[in-house]
């Protein structure tokens, strides 16, 4: 935009090249360095970029003023500045690019390894809560299995105090008032 309004000095060239500063200023300032820890590169271009408006606005008057031959040199000195301080703008917003999308590559891997122990630890968690809750409930099923096949000196024995506990020793202890009335009738 720069050469453009040099050689053509249209006044679109112009308005457009203010309006690319402001975003790139506004881009700039809502970037956190502190946070990304690249605050040092981020003030740098932002140093440069505050620097762009005084040569540009030199370059303005010097087209402006009627360019005389004399003046065609500080007008070829003013746009080389600004192409220059341009490209490093671009060259440091490169490897500013290039250092967040690292940053946001190795933050997503440690995201992945943070999902998969969460994970990992979720299932662990519920293995054991399986194992936990399986347990009383096959007891106490493999007891009512042998009840049912006349066994009736079978037990759960499961004391625990926790619901299932409760569950156990209701069973067993309705198991034996079966038991013990299948002992009076039969001594009767």
């Amino acid at each position: 935009l720069t050469q453009d309004y040099l050689l053509h000095g249209h006044a679109r060239a112009r308005r457009q090249w203010h309006a690319v500063h402001t975003e790139l200023t506004q881009t700039l300032h809502e970037l956190d360095g502190p946070a990304l820890g690249l605050k040092d590169d981020i003030d740098d271009l932002v140093g440069i970029s505050e620097g762009l408006p005084p040569l540009f606005a030199a370059l303005e008057s010097s087209t402006r003023a009627g360019a005389a031959d004399s003046d065609g040199g500080r007008r070829q000195m003013l746009s080389d500045h600004l192409v220059a301080e341009t490209r490093r703008i671009s060259d440091g917003a490169f490897d500013l690019a290039r250092r967040l999308i690292e940053m946001r590559s190795q933050q997503q891997r440690q995201l992945r390894i943070v999902t998969l122990v969460a994970n990992a630890s979720l299932v662990a968690m519920l293995s054991g809560l399986v194992a936990v809750v399986l347990r009383p409930m096959r007891r106490l099923q493999d007891a009512a299995h042998r009840i049912e096949a006349g066994e009736l000196q079978a037990r759960s024995a499961y004391l625990a105090r926790d619901e299932f506990g409760a569950l156990s020793q209701s069973f067993d202890a309705m198991i034996q008032s079966l038991q013990d009335r299948q002992e009076t009738l039969e001594a009767t």
